[in-house]
């Protein structure tokens, strides 16, 4: 006699993890599979919890990663996780970005915009013309928050089985069957959340999406010396927004330092990643577009760059400094209209519910995630 499952969640990933959580307290009792690629999910070493200032004020993405960070935090007081909400500041180099300064307040409502004198009062080290404060940024042992969830959602009654490769899906509007390598799970609901492989799982159950995915090999570093108090950044690149450049003080001593864009041979460097933009043909007006972007990209991709924007905003990291501390393995994502995605991308199906992409400063509001995959597999709303 087969199993039927009440929840199969594809996808081990923190995201995973949290909306098994959020499917047992909204179900007692209830029967969860969660399906994994591997015995060991890569789970983030960046330790930084980012905020919501880059996503819209009052929009589903704002509220999301403003949940799940205050979530986060609770979570980590329950579990005596030891973090720091030491806050973040975005620095600007010139009057040009102080405008762009108090475009983004009007996203966080405790957000300061400072003068120059009141940045080097705050973080003396820092350099600029002035700065935004955002004071709900952290750093976090973010490998014990998934070691503690774990525990929580197996103990809780969550069955877990390892080197799962989803092969097809067949869905109906009251059950699903996933099929993998190792068989077939019956469930009356799904969640997508494979992270890379994420779109294709989706397609498996006939969601198609507008993107093509490359992935992206990010090198963080670390530098012995502790000279921060705060999180310190420069102003992103409008053009490549998967950049994400900042310096920040560890609760250990010392600082972390992310991240650039891996130039080496490893899956994801830069001469890899623009050779498989150049591929796509989609339209013709795609030439133009990829002409600006390898420009930017050797840019604002390279070593050189990262070092020059982490130097604008800390002069005294030298290049000596920074020792290679761990890569991570990431993806740009690109729709057919030739721009690159940088917020979220859900799709809802007919008892299913699929996040195809997370953008950067929302990968540590897992919780307030999970629990949205799981609202949405009971009433579906539209956000895409």
């Amino acid at each position: 006699m087969r199993c039927m499952y009440d929840m199969v969640i594809v996808g081990s990933n923190l995201t995973g993890l949290s909306a098994a959580k959020a499917f047992h307290e909204r179900e007692e009792g209830a029967r969860v599979l969660i399906l994994a690629q591997s015995t060991e999910e890569a789970y983030s070493e960046n330790n930084m919890i980012d905020t919501e200032i880059y996503a819209g004020k009052n929009t589903v993405e704002h509220n999301l990663v403003k949940q799940g960070h205050e979530e986060l935090y609770r979570f980590c007081d329950q579990h005596s996780i030891p973090y720091k909400k030491c806050g973040k500041l975005i620095v600007a180099k010139d009057e040009k970005e102080v405008e762009l300064l108090h475009f983004l307040q009007r996203n966080d409502e405790n957000s300061t915009v400072l003068s120059q004198e009141e940045l080097f009062e705050r973080e003396p080290f820092a350099l600029g013309v002035g700065a935004l404060y955002l004071p709900s940024a952290g750093i976090v042992e973010y490998k014990k928050v998934a070691s503690a969830l774990l525990q929580e959602v197996t103990e809780s009654g969550a069955e877990i089985r390892y080197d799962e490769k989803v092969k097809s899906i067949v869905e109906g509007k009251k059950s699903v069957v996933v099929e993998t390598n190792n068989g077939a799970y019956y469930a009356k609901k799904y969640i997508n959340c494979e992270e890379s492989q994420s779109d294709k799982v989706a397609k498996l159950s006939d969601y198609y999406t507008d993107i093509e995915k490359f992935p992206l090999q990010r090198q963080y570093y670390s530098v012995k010396e502790a000279k921060l108090q705060h999180i310190v950044s420069p102003v992103p690149s409008a053009l490549v927004p998967f950049v994400n450049i900042y310096v920040a003080p560890t609760l250990n001593g010392g600082m972390e330092v992310g991240s650039s864009i891996n130039e080496g041979h490893g899956k994801g460097n830069i001469k890899e990643f623009i050779s498989n933009i150049s591929s796509i043909r989609k339209v013709s007006s795609y030439k133009s577009m990829l002409g600006t972007y390898k420009k930017a990209m050797k840019d604002v991709g390279s070593e050189e760059y990262f070092l020059e924007q982490v130097q604008t905003v800390i002069p005294s990291i030298a290049r000596e400094d920074l020792i290679p501390h761990f890569t991570e393995q990431d993806q740009a994502v690109v729709i057919t209209d030739d721009q690159f995605r940088d917020g979220f991308f859900f799709i809802n199906g007919e008892c299913s519910a699929h996040v195809v992409q997370i953008p950067y400063y929302g990968r540590k509001a897992s919780f307030a995630i999970g629990q949205y995959l799981v609202n949405q597999v009971y009433e579906p709303t539209l956000l895409s």
